[in-house]
């Protein structure tokens, strides 16, 4: 299967562990959360344009994803913490420092109890992507887990998902609009998979 995204960048961060505590959580520059860590009292959406996503909510370990759909800030600090430890599995994609989007995995990496890893991210920096762990809760880190991967998001160009012929209106008119219509059939519609402009479309 391919990789994709549409034209406006976005950030997913997703987590995958048999630790039912898993918390993840991403503050942008002006403090607002979205997600939790064990320290929060409730999950946070104070992101615009964001969510959590919890992708197998009837079984015992923790797969979810953070996204934020319209990246405003400058700054992202990317947190998660493994209070019961054991397997996880990290993904990141960001908006890539020269345009379009960068896909980050992460080697399943077994992290004791209470492992706090950390992760800042800047607009238009090119970094290393990794993230500091502090494995025994001293405030040191321990490990620096850098991704396995690291791939380009290809910018797919837009695809119609259906078009219709539209005939309206009693008789064929000189002028072919919308409001007036024809009776021709020499209007149409077009439903593309993401926003497009006249120039996109034609």
């Amino acid at each position: 299967a391919s990789r994709f995204g549409s034209r406006p960048p976005y950030v997913a961060f997703s987590g995958e562990t048999p630790d039912p505590q898993l918390r993840m959580r991403i503050i942008d520059r002006q403090l607002r959360g979205l997600g939790r860590l064990a320290s929060d009292n409730s999950v946070r959406r104070e992101i615009p344009f964001a969510d959590v996503l919890d992708l197998d909510p009837l079984t015992s370990k923790s797969s979810q994803i953070l996204f934020i759909g319209s990246p405003q800030s400058s700054v992202y600090v990317i947190e998660f913490q493994s209070p019961q430890g054991g397997p996880l599995s990290l993904t990141l994609t960001l908006p890539a420092p020269g345009g379009g989007l960068l896909h980050l995995a992460y080697p399943t990496t077994t992290l004791p109890s209470g492992s706090y890893g950390r992760f800042v991210w800047r607009e238009g920096e090119t970094s290393a992507y990794a993230f500091e762990v502090d494995e025994d809760s001293d405030g040191i880190a321990d490990l620096t887990l850098a991704p396995s991967n690291a791939s380009p998001v290809a910018d797919h160009p837009p695809q119609v998902l259906t078009a219709n012929q539209w005939m309206k209106g009693a008789a064929p008119d000189a002028t072919i609009n919308f409001t007036e219509g024809d009776p021709l059939g020499r209007l149409f519609a077009v439903l593309f998979d993401e926003e497009v402009g006249a120039e996109e479309a034609e």
